[in-house]
């Protein structure tokens, strides 16, 4: 159930396919309904926006993220929002940052 109050759940984004990727070098940002893009933080609710992970060390086939509202209201539910995730690769040493997925998806009360 999404509100007028930041904190809500957007989306959950699952990994379908390829090796894992150490959550060390995960890069998550979203735009929302065509808006200014947001960088999410892991675990940090002060963020415009954050996302979930588990504890092992890297993201895997079949594992998912949920990606939410920092302290931030986002998408209130009263219409479906429209949420554009990008994840990037953070390059490491002379290797340059590189998008791995664009994925659009609706962020809606259930």
């Amino acid at each position: 159930t999404m509100s007028d109050a930041g904190g809500d759940a957007l989306v959950h984004i699952q990994m379908t396919q390829g090796d894992g990727l150490n959550w060390a070098v995960l890069k998550v940002s979203i735009v929302v309904d065509g808006g200014a893009s947001k960088l999410c933080v892991e675990g940090d609710a002060t963020a415009d926006c954050t996302f979930d992970k588990d504890d092992d060390k890297s993201w895997d086939t079949s594992e998912e993220i949920t990606i939410s509202e920092g302290d931030t209201d986002l998408c209130d539910g009263t219409e479906p929002c429209s949420v554009v995730v990008t994840l990037t690769k953070v390059g490491v040493g002379i290797e340059q940052d590189r998008v791995i997925a664009s994925i659009t998806a609706t962020a809606e009360n259930n």
